[in-house]
């Protein structure tokens, strides 16, 4: 009874040390492991992986990259319009770090998720934005205006793979719709209005600045070819870019996050992903 005691006790106390020498080796290699009970803003812990730019400022980062893109897509400085981009090695650079950069975080948020196809499809969409971004940074270092040609297929493809991206969001909004039915709801509407109203400019825009057709049938043809192209290619832009806006705020409104902080485990990714993607603002 004695040495059964013994034994008792000494396995007692071995047990912490055990128990610490287990939670070491767990802890030996974390920059992946997802914890859903982090410190900050309560995650659910399907999203607990999810270290991209969300919420608010998921919003404010992509309207930073939509302003950029525009910006250097016309040869212009981000800092200041007024300004021709100059062909320089400094903006080779920057796009290449913001490239590298924002695709290793990218990877690592894949991995982190891999277990919700959902987030993955999401992720690979927001890295299409990202990289439609830094390239274009990197463009300019070799050229002053971009051709016309290629930007108009670097936009379907953009389109192309917006639609992997909805392919996950419209399974998550399906999953948690129940849960906050009128902030979807409103959001949907909301989105949609802003689509019908770019439509319409779109089609204004093309009408006024195509120049008027001849009496002659082929000339009015043509005249109304040349609208539908500048038409569908404004709407692809907009298939393109715009549903990640929606996507920010949709993820903040399931993980009940609208502002979009991250969590102390995925901070360093989500901020290092959030600044090296504005680099190509520093466009010279």
């Amino acid at each position: 009874m004695v040495r059964f005691a013994f034994c008792l006790g000494q396995s007692a106390t071995n047990r912490p040390f055990a128990s610490q020498s287990t939670h070491n080796r767990a802890a030996a290699n974390t920059w992946l492991v997802v914890r859903a009970s982090s410190p900050g803003p309560p995650l659910s812990e399907e999203f607990a992986c999810y270290s991209l730019p969300y919420g608010a400022l998921g919003f404010v980062s992509h309207l930073f990259t939509y302003y950029t893109i525009f910006l250097l897509s016309k040869g212009r400085r981000p800092l200041w319009p007024s300004r021709q981009i100059k062909a320089s090695k400094f903006d080779i650079i920057i796009g290449l770090i913001g490239l590298c950069v924002t695709t290793a975080m990218g990877i690592i948020t894949l991995v982190r998720c891999r277990h919700s196809w959902q987030l993955i499809m999401i992720s690979i969409w927001k890295l299409a934005v990202s990289w439609a971004n830094t390239l274009t940074g990197v463009t300019t270092g070799f050229i002053a205006l971009r051709e016309k040609k290629k930007q108009k297929e670097q936009d379907e493809e953009n389109g192309y793979i917006s639609l992997l991206g909805w392919a996950g969001l419209i399974s998550l909004l399906a999953k948690h719709w129940s849960v906050a039915r009128g902030h979807f709801l409103a959001l949907t509407i909301s989105w949609s209005a802003v689509m019908i109203i770019l439509a319409f400019c779109f089609q204004c825009d093309a009408e006024n600045t195509t120049p008027d057709a001849g009496p002659d049938p082929g000339s009015i043809k043509a005249r109304q070819d040349e609208v539908y192209n500048q038409c569908s290619l404004g709407i692809t832009k907009s298939i393109a870019f715009l549903p990640a806006l929606y996507c920010d705020w949709a993820l903040g409104i399931m993980t009940g996050n609208l502002v979009g902080v991250p969590t102390e485990d995925n901070s360093v990714f989500y901020w290092t992903y959030f600044v090296c993607k504005r680099l190509t603002m520093f466009s010279w």
